[in-house]
């Protein structure tokens, strides 16, 4: 995958898929408009955090402190504020989800909507946007990134004071007549991210010159005293006082930890010390998820990377490419309480000794996640149900496969069962396909089978969702095609091996979640299968 795993959650939980038929073009809309601000400024900078990883030499990992962290102060709040001024409203909003602290003003009142919190992109004036009048202004100014640690600079963030540049109107999901200026700058040491909605598209001199009187009224906390420890947004973990660290909030919440020894000289930089790793190298990164389909592998007790998390066509959080020649790299998502997380684990050296995979694990070993619950309900008020037998073959030169509206040209030599599950499942599996003679059973996927998938092997698999909560992240699938380097994860529902998933839906508007696994040894012939096995999928009901 060519964009980042984080980015790609975030901009589909803002932006529906275009590919559906009878998108509701009003919700599109508006939720592109959050795309157009993270696009150009706050997106950048989560990309380019969001993609940070740091050399780390194996030899210092023997060095950790034994000395508890002390608890963490609170980022103090608010961060943004405006002061009052005769013909502005403002409001606030605190982060919701993939959603940054922020502050609204206005120059007409804000529409209940907005107000009550039922925008169509939560925390997001939408409503308010729609109606400005042509001489009206609204501003949304948001503090992109939290942290208590020391933040290296960032080009898109000069330390200047904020002003809007010149209002454009070809930004995706404006109404038409309207028009959008952006602005950003780190202020008091927060990086502040400025979207100022004008309702005509040729705003006069004096309008823009009103907005930007407005915005300097805006009020930036300063941050706190920061601080060395990795202690914050429930997230605590030890290292060698050596190593450069940073632990931040992109909104809502969300955590990203990186730790080691190259030092962080921009927040630009794409993966700092990467292609210089030395062999005694080791980057390591944890990134939290907010996507609903994201119902990783629940874990109790320390988290560890095991042999079977290595991982060569990785991305680490999607950063572009697979690891270096001479890298190894271990990629491990799991689940505590309500919370998700991807870890990732990148070495200067191929094979990786055990004694070097230990010294990682001890540092992991005194990471800390404070969480509660469980995660959310994919399918909310759906009963468990178990689908009627259904045909099983195996194919002696290719053979169509037909259950449940469904067909597929299952591939020679390949078996396919129906209704693969003994237990009843929310979203249970239709079909499961194998390279091998696979055996049925499992409660809410095939487990049975993944956890038999031969080396050189092939499993896929299709779940139907009757009510899934993210829609929006279902594409068509007659767009698909399966790309290999898609993240391989453990989920919740089959975690005998990592599977990668793609989430479709058909013609006639039904949800699919479509899994697949591969052996460490699956040849190319073995991937062009699977691939042809999926393009044939076709809906018959």
């Amino acid at each position: 995958m060519a964009e980042d795993t984080l980015l790609r959650e975030r901009l589909r939980r803002a932006l529906p898929d275009m590919h559906h038929g009878s998108p509701d073009l009003e919700r599109v809309g508006r939720r592109a408009r959050v795309l157009i601000v993270r696009r150009v400024a706050s997106i950048a900078i989560a990309v380019a955090l969001g993609c940070v990883l740091i050399a780390v030499p194996l030899m210092q990992l023997s060095h950790l402190g034994e000395a508890t962290p002390s608890p963490a102060a609170p980022i103090e709040e608010p961060a943004l504020s405006f002061d009052e001024a005769p013909g502005w409203y403002t409001e606030r909003s605190e982060a919701v989800n993939f959603g940054s602290p922020s502050v609204w003003a206005s120059t007409v009142p804000f529409a209940g909507s907005d107000l009550a919190g039922d925008s169509p992109t939560i925390g997001y004036p939408d409503a308010t946007i729609e109606g400005l009048p042509r001489d009206g202004i609204l501003i949304v100014a948001s503090d992109v990134v939290e942290s208590r640690n020391p933040m290296p600079p960032d080009p898109r963030f000069p330390d200047e004071p904020l002003r809007l540049g010149e209002p454009q109107e070809n930004y995706e999901g404006l109404r038409p007549g309207t028009s959008l200026a952006l602005a950003g700058a780190r202020v008091n040491g927060r990086f502040v991210n400025v979207a100022a909605y004008f309702g005509s598209t040729n705003v006069p001199n004096e309008i823009l010159r009103r907005a930007n009187e407005q915005l300097r009224r805006l009020v930036v906390a300063p941050l706190p005293a920061p601080t060395e420890q990795l202690d914050d947004f429930g997230i605590q973990m030890e290292v060698p006082d050596a190593w450069n660290r940073l632990l931040y909030s992109y909104g809502g919440g969300s955590v990203e930890l990186r730790a080691g020894t190259t030092p962080i000289t921009a927040v630009a930089d794409t993966i700092p010390g990467r292609k210089d790793m030395d062999p005694d190298d080791v980057a390591v990164a944890l990134s939290e998820s907010f996507a609903v389909q994201d119902r990783f592998e629940p874990v109790e007790g320390n988290i560890t990377l095991r042999a079977e998390d290595l991982c060569p066509s990785c991305e680490v959080l999607d950063g572009g490419s697979p690891p270096p020649p001479g890298h190894a790299l271990y990629a491990r998502s799991f689940s505590v309480g309500n919370r998700r997380f991807l870890l990732y684990a990148e070495f200067g050296s191929s094979p990786v000794a055990e004694e070097d995979l230990a010294s990682v694990n001890g540092i992991l070993a005194t990471l800390r996640i404070e969480a509660s619950g469980s995660l959310e309900p994919s399918d909310p008020g759906a009963t468990p149900t178990t689908l009627p037998p259904g045909p099983s073959l195996t194919a002696s030169m290719g053979e169509a496969f037909r259950y449940q509206g469904l067909e597929l040209d299952v591939p020679a030599g390949w078996s396919a069962v129906a209704a693969p599950l003994d237990q009843p499942a929310v979203a249970p599996v239709v079909a499961a396909f194998g390279s091998w003679q696979l055996p049925a059973g499992g409660a809410c996927a095939p487990e049975i089978a993944l956890a038999s998938l031969p080396d050189d092997g092939a499993l896929a698999w299709i779940a139907e969702h009757p009510s899934p909560s993210n829609r929006g992240d279902y594409i068509d699938f007659s767009f698909w095609r399966h790309d290999r380097t898609h993240q391989p994860m453990r989920w919740e529902c089959g975690n005998a091996a990592p599977s990668r998933m793609d989430l479709w839906q058909t013609e006639d508007g039904r949800f699919l979640e479509v899994h697949v696994a591969f052996g460490p040894h699956a040849t190319a012939e073995r991937i062009a299968e699977v691939e042809s096995l999926l393009d044939s999928l076709r809906s018959t009901s």
